[in-house]
């Protein structure tokens, strides 16, 4: 659990950062900035989003899914692994 613990820092660390570019962006468009700025930091903001939610998929497999198999419950651990990457695969 203590492994878990401190992904779970990292990845608050990095949606805090995120959470930074999107105000950011914000400033950029009260600025009246280039679209094409802002397109660029949307793209990156967008990179970032999809690397944290890797993640956090990642997370699930090692230790959700792996628990689940381990406590005989595989069916809902399966239904919930499929839910996870469903949810990861709309982020493209």
């Amino acid at each position: 659990m203590e492994n878990h613990s401190r992904n779970s820092d990292a990845i608050l660390r990095r949606l805090h950062r995120i959470e930074g570019q999107i105000k950011g962006i914000c400033l950029m468009v009260e600025d009246d900035r280039s679209c094409v700025d802002i397109i660029t930091q949307l793209s990156a903001v967008n990179a970032a989003v999809t690397s944290v939610a890797r993640e956090v998929l990642n997370g699930h497999i090692e230790h959700c899914v792996v628990e689940g198999i381990k406590n005989g419950d595989e069916g809902n651990t399966v239904k919930r692994l499929e839910q996870a990457v469903n949810c990861f695969a709309k982020l493209k």
